[in-house]
């Protein structure tokens, strides 16, 4: 599997899964693009660690 698939793959997980579940979240206190800034902060590259700030 080349690594484009791979990325594309992780990149689309997190917005099928609030897909998926959207009708719950609507019921929430939070929305739906609070929710997907926090699992972009979560599993972002310097959060996993990938990447490294220089400032």
């Amino acid at each position: 599997m080349s690594r484009l698939k791979i990325v594309l793959a992780i990149a689309g997980a997190p917005v099928v899964l609030i897909g998926l579940i959207s009708t719950k979240i609507d019921r929430g206190p939070l929305s739906s693009p609070f929710i997907a800034l926090g699992a972009g902060v979560a599993f972002g590259p310097v959060a996993v660690g990938r990447m490294e700030p220089s400032a």
